[in-house]
């Protein structure tokens, strides 16, 4: 089954580029020169993931996922500058999934949207198993990535579900940074403890949202985060 690429990016040799490279991975990409057009040619086509730079005319990438973040939940990837630490750790608190920093490999793309759509969940039309994960009152069903506790619930992004998951899965365990993330998004993934660290301040954000006076995560400094929800049920 082929998988489509929307890249937002103002450099048009890049987007031969990556269309030549993901064409033999069955990866369809679509391009759009600045935000403005993206957001209008995503009223026509969805597509499975988002390839979007920082810096570009018209709207910056950080304007325009925050406008993508109100309509769509499409795993994205940001594209930054090498070593601005800044501008990832704000694409990622604004919604973003992952990042690469300029100058990339076509290479680590693939394999980064690989591990991406793996994670994704399923269209409204298959019918598949639901996976539901459960620890005290707390239910996380894994296809919709949604949260429940009693009869509250939220919508997590693919991220947060994959890092709950994990946590969830080894309840009252500290887990240090580096384990969790290459747990939650693949192996072939770098992603630094400040960028972990973002991720679980989002979903403690949306454990509020469900559960607001119970502490579901603690933080053991230097250590890593574990996973308490289990332990009150009631």
């Amino acid at each position: 089954m082929k998988n489509f690429m929307l890249v937002i990016d103002d450099d048009t040799v890049l987007h031969e580029a990556i269309r030549d490279y993901l064409k033999p991975n069955d990866i369809v990409v679509e391009g759009a020169l600045n935000g403005l057009m993206a957001l209008e040619m995503m009223k026509k086509f969805t597509p499975d993931i988002i390839l979007l730079d920082v810096m570009m005319p018209f709207c910056d990438g950080f304007e325009v996922l925050r406008a993508l973040r109100i309509k769509t939940d499409v795993p994205v990837i940001m594209l930054t500058a090498r070593g601005d630490e800044v501008d990832r750790v704000l694409g990622l608190e604004l919604g973003a999934d992952d990042y690469l920093t300029k100058p990339f490999s076509l290479r680590e793309l693939l394999a980064r949207a690989r591990s991406l759509l793996r994670r994704a969940p399923p269209y409204p039309f298959q019918k598949l198993p639901t996976e539901i994960i459960v620890s005290g009152n707390f239910r996380l069903d894994l296809y919709q990535s949604r949260l429940s506790w009693k009869e509250n619930a939220v919508d997590l992004s693919q991220t947060q579900a994959s890092y709950l998951k994990v946590m969830m899965k080894h309840p009252r365990k500290v887990l240090p940074r580096d384990w969790l993330a290459k747990q939650a998004l693949g192996a072939d993934y770098f992603i630094s403890n400040r960028s972990v660290d973002v991720h679980i301040s989002h979903l403690r954000a949306a454990l509020k949202v469900v559960a607001p006076e119970i502490p579901s995560i603690q933080t053991h400094r230097g250590l890593g985060y574990r996973w308490v929800g289990d332990i009150i049920s009631s």
